[in-house]
């Protein structure tokens, strides 16, 4: 039977919180990636239509760069086509040396 995953969750504790009382932290629900991402299923298909949404719209990347950095977020790559480029090429690459399917991205 073929398996496959239907989404992801990401969670956040607050350490600093948990700390004070001497408790284990409560997680919380950041996103699911399905909901976030607007995904309708994680095919391939789809993971390449997010990578071609994050090359497009400017503001989805600089949330998903966000969230890629767990809202440790300090960076200005999102305003820099070449770091864009970077990412995007990444989640779209085969292969990691192959940047075949990178070249629409200009």
């Amino acid at each position: 039977m073929l398996q496959t995953v239907k989404d992801a969750e990401t969670y956040y504790g607050n350490v600093t919180e948990a700390n004070i009382d001497n408790k284990p932290p409560v997680w919380r629900l950041e996103y699911t990636t399905k909901e976030f991402y607007n995904m309708t299923d994680f095919s391939p298909q789809s993971w390449s239509a997010l990578s071609d949404r994050l090359w497009k719209d400017k503001e989805l990347f600089r949330k998903f760069m966000k969230n890629y950095y767990r809202n440790d977020f300090n960076n200005v790559c999102y305003m820099d086509d070449s770091c864009r480029r970077s990412f995007v090429c990444a989640m779209k690459q085969a292969r990691s040396y192959d940047e075949t399917f990178c070249a629409g991205l200009k």
